[in-house]
């Protein structure tokens, strides 16, 4: 009987991970300069996200390995994407260098797909107080606003 119900909860545990999923983000701006690109949490609590610009590149993830964990960085994000509502901050742990980016209301357009999935297209608008992948030091704000046509793409 232990032994059974061991294998059970072995088999519900495997069970609960084969349906989670993150949810894919891959943005470019017009001109192709400015990027952001990865997996942010949708089911999963980890995520990887890389902002470019020009080439210099701010990585962000956390990585989970249960029972280790290895972060340069904490996320917040609003997903109401049905209601054309996504919003992500993230900020790195390491040097306060910070990502904030929005969909811009009315440009979220759902795409048709299949059981359990999700797929958009929106243009998003980089916050100016985003740090820039191209500077150092403390004073690294964009100072300026920048918009990006992204994908969003959740499937189980």
């Amino acid at each position: 009987m232990k032994t059974l119900t061991i294998t059970l909860l072995l088999f519900i545990g495997q069970l609960a991970q084969a349906g989670a999923a993150n949810v894919q983000i891959d943005c470019l701006s017009d001109s192709g300069r400015t990027s952001i690109n990865g997996h942010v949490p949708g089911d999963n609590s980890d995520f990887a996200l890389d902002f470019t610009i020009d080439g210099q590149t701010l990585s962000y993830f956390i990585k989970y390995d249960y029972p280790n964990e290895e972060k340069n960085a904490e996320i917040s994000i609003y997903d109401a994407i049905r209601d054309g509502v996504y919003s992500v901050e993230v900020i790195s742990v390491e040097s306060n260098k910070r990502l904030r980016f929005h969909a811009v209301p009315g440009s979220v357009k759902m795409k048709k797909s299949s059981w359990g999935a999700k797929k958009a297209s929106f243009k998003a608008k980089i916050s100016p107080w985003s740090s820039d992948p191209r500077k150092t030091g403390y004073d690294v704000a964009l100072e300026k606003t920048i918009y990006v046509n992204c994908s969003y793409n959740y499937s189980l």
